[in-house]
């Protein structure tokens, strides 16, 4: 069985208090997109009507007579098709339906998502426009999602979306030229990251921080003139870097004690108790 995440709405692993605006959308995603994986803390955006488990393999939408239903993860399109997650009621992702496949572009190339009510791209069969590249999508099911190595099935609470996203270290940063490694809110995953807001400024997003850094609650960063302001990751078992990037902090568990997944346990942060 392959690993995979849900989305893991409001609900964090670690023990940062949630911002608020971990169920808001992210500016720096598509103005549509309703379900992105963003922001700081538990770096999320919101689910609002949707579950946290997916109540089974198949799930079923009101679909507009001039579109046809489908299964994301057996792909159950026509020829030439592929079934793909749109915005049936506009503003966010919220159902599937076949859509032509009109590009060639393989995963991880850079793409174009004609419209969110569209869902239409210039990705392959096998893959969906996510944050400007093509991401695979998940074969297998809700239940059992599979996805090549080095990458994780990243799950919407009802199925809409489940596409396999590249994992990663927030120490090494090591991801692709132009992406960060963000916290999702279940794992890290490369995303397109074109932050700038150095450690001790005003921030709102994860992804608005300089790479390395991180957005978090003004409560847990001396000196925050906002209500959240970007730190830096730090490594638990490294000498304490904290205070001389931004004094009065320490290099604190990013994780709540025995949470933090394989590898990851000496992820930190700098900020206070």
């Amino acid at each position: 069985m392959s690993t995979h995440r849900r989305f893991a709405r409001c609900s964090p692993l670690f023990a940062l208090a949630l911002l608020s605006s971990a169920c808001a959308e992210d500016p720096g995603q598509d103005d549509d997109a309703g379900t992105t994986t963003s922001v700081g803390s538990d770096a999320t955006a919101s689910d609002d009507d949707v579950s946290t488990e997916a109540d089974s393999d198949t799930a079923t939408f009101d679909i507009p007579p001039e579109t046809t239903a489908c299964e994301l993860f057996s792909q159950t399109c026509p020829e030439n098709e592929k079934c793909v997650p749109y915005a049936m009621g506009g503003g966010s992702w919220d159902a599937l339906k076949c859509v032509p496949i009109t590009g060639d572009k393989a995963p991880g190339e850079t793409c174009e998502l004609t419209s969110i009510e569209s869902g239409i791209d210039d990705c392959d069969g096998t893959s969906y426009c996510w944050d400007d590249s093509c991401r695979e999508m998940c074969t297998g099911s809700a239940n059992d999602p599979q996805c090549p190595p080095q990458t994780e099935c990243m799950i919407n609470g009802s199925s809409i979306i489940a596409l396999c996203l590249p994992t990663c270290d927030p120490l090494l940063q090591n991801c692709a030229e132009g992406q960060g490694c963000v916290w999702s809110g279940t794992e890290f995953d490369c995303l397109e990251s074109q932050g700038s807001i150095p450690v001790g400024e005003t921030c709102e997003f994860l992804a608005s921080c300089v790479t390395g850094g991180l957005c978090i609650d003004n409560e847990w960063l001396p000196g925050c003139e906002g209500d959240y302001c970007c730190s830096l990751y730090c490594a638990l078992d490294a000498p304490d870097i904290c205070d001389s990037v931004h004094p009065g902090t320490a290099c604190l568990p990013f994780f709540e004690e025995g949470a933090a997944p394989p590898d990851l346990e000496n992820t930190g942060f700098c900020g206070v108790f």
